[in-house]
């Protein structure tokens, strides 16, 4: 049972990854604490991503996908909380 004086925190991971064209990409994110959550990105998930099981995975990254992904949840009591994930992407080998 979680009380009030429960530290509330999303678990991100991996923080930083430095991928090439191509590559496919996976951030996890999670709490035990905080029931609602999702992935942003700029403001939108595309169709190239898929969530599931916590982890956002992106297929074929390109340079447009260098970014921070952002997770965060709201826990019961409304409060925010936020974690950010960040995506390097360098052009072909």
């Amino acid at each position: 049972m979680y009380t009030a004086a429960t530290v509330h925190m999303l678990e991100v991971r991996p923080l930083y990854q430095q991928l090439y064209v191509g590559d496919s990409a996976e951030f996890y994110c999670h709490s035990l604490t905080i029931p609602s959550w999702k992935w942003t990105h700029r403001n939108e998930i595309e169709d190239r991503y898929f969530i599931k099981n916590y982890t956002l995975r992106i297929s074929s990254v390109k340079l447009s996908d260098k970014a921070m992904y952002i997770c965060y949840g709201t826990n019961t009591e409304g409060r925010n909380f936020q974690r950010i994930g960040e995506l390097i992407v360098k052009g072909e080998f």
